[in-house]
């Protein structure tokens, strides 16, 4: 490969030396390399940086619900880890192992306003926000979820996009 190049320049021709990489440079790379990220190629719905993918907690007596959530959630790229015992899921909130909690509102030991409530007074979970998922639809139930500290309300059945996007908004700002 030579390392001159020529160029024209209003009907005169000149020749020029090039140096190092640029001289090895496409026409296409060059392109490539001056695109900004915004007008490069879009990311396939569901991937994620390599940067350490969020936690999402879910404390949850009903292993449907648990299964149906963590699906709807790994294909969006976060880690999900589910428990059917509030007592487990507020020692590993606590242990700094959640971004986010979604939680039902109907559990044995502790019903989910409880839970709520511990985790939005301890100084180590006051960060991690919190999301009710219940099949209680009455506007007080609502009122009770974000009193007790609650970011979001979900109601089951939930669809896709409403976990989706209930998650994504609160743990993408």
């Amino acid at each position: 490969m030579s390392d001159k190049a020529t160029t024209r320049v209003k009907g005169k021709r000149s020749t020029s030396r090039k140096k190092g990489a640029t001289a090895r440079r496409t026409r296409a790379e060059a392109l490539a390399a001056s695109r900004s990220p915004a007008t490069g190629p879009a990311k396939e719905k569901g991937t994620r940086s390599r940067a350490r993918r969020k936690v999402v907690l879910i404390i949850d007596e009903d292993a449907a619900s648990v299964a149906e959530a963590r699906s709807h959630l790994e294909i969006e790229g976060y880690e999900v880890v589910g428990v059917g015992d509030p007592l487990q899921g507020l020692k590993l909130a606590k242990e700094g192992k959640a971004d986010l909690v979604l939680v039902d509102v109907a559990l044995a030991e502790m019903d989910g306003f409880q839970v709520c409530k511990s985790l939005t007074t301890d100084h180590r979970t006051l960060h991690v926000p919190v999301v009710f998922m219940s099949q209680r639809t009455e506007p007080a139930d609502r009122l009770l979820g974000f009193l007790a500290g609650g970011s979001d309300y979900i109601t089951k059945p939930f669809t896709r996009e409403t976990i989706v996007q209930g998650v994504n908004k609160l743990l993408r700002r």
